[in-house]
């Protein structure tokens, strides 16, 4: 009886758990639903051909990290940065480091390609990003952030760490430009070998 009683409880307290997880990713599935009808009706009410959610009014930029994988072209385009910010790090391979700045730039190419994928990045993590040393990446995030281009938020499970990410009007920004150096790159790409030998000559 003893043992039927613990096995019981034991499973009663395995079901409570189980159950536990199942409602938290429920609820964050209905969070992540009516974020898209949100996103859907803005799509809707966008006008021009040319509308997409590069144009839109976010309110929150992490409705769009939560919808990205919903999302084609931002999955694209955080593609796009992570090609521009690993190009920026082969650099040092034939150039001195010391020549090679704008620790802030990386910094926002590494936020936004985190951000499409969901993940919250650490003041530290943000300062490796930026691949120079940790004062002088303190000193930018400093500058991001009172020039309104990205936020802290506190881990609420250690007081000693904080978050950085874009803000929501910076994210947009970055959507636009990364959506525009697509076309510039697909452009260029259309120049043939003798188109470049000619513009070389002249």
């Amino acid at each position: 009886s003893h043992n039927y009683c613990s096995g019981s409880l034991q499973h009663d307290v395995g079901s409570s758990a189980v159950n536990s997880s199942v409602m938290d990713e429920a609820d964050r599935l209905v969070r992540i639903a009516d974020e898209l009808v949100e996103l859907a009706a803005s799509l809707r009410s966008a006008k021009g051909p040319a509308a997409d959610v590069t144009s839109l009014p976010v309110r929150k930029s992490r409705m769009l990290s939560e919808a990205a994988a919903f999302s084609p072209k931002l999955v694209r385009l955080a593609a796009n940065a992570k090609a521009q910010y690993d190009t920026r790090r082969s650099r040092a391979m034939v150039l001195p480091a010391k020549l090679l700045g704008e620790a802030a730039w990386d910094m926002i190419l590494d936020l936004f390609i985190n951000q499409v994928a969901g993940k919250k990045v650490s003041i530290s993590s943000a300062c490796i990003a930026a691949d120079v040393p940790s004062t002088t990446a303190l000193r930018y995030i400093y500058i991001l952030e009172a020039d309104g281009l990205i936020k802290r938020t506190d881990d609420r499970y250690d007081q000693r760490r904080s978050f950085v990410e874009l803000t929501d009007d910076c994210f947009i920004r970055m959507c636009r430009y990364l959506d525009n150096a697509e076309g510039v790159r697909a452009a260029a790409t259309g120049s043939t070998i003798a188109e470049f030998g000619l513009i070389v000559r002249e």
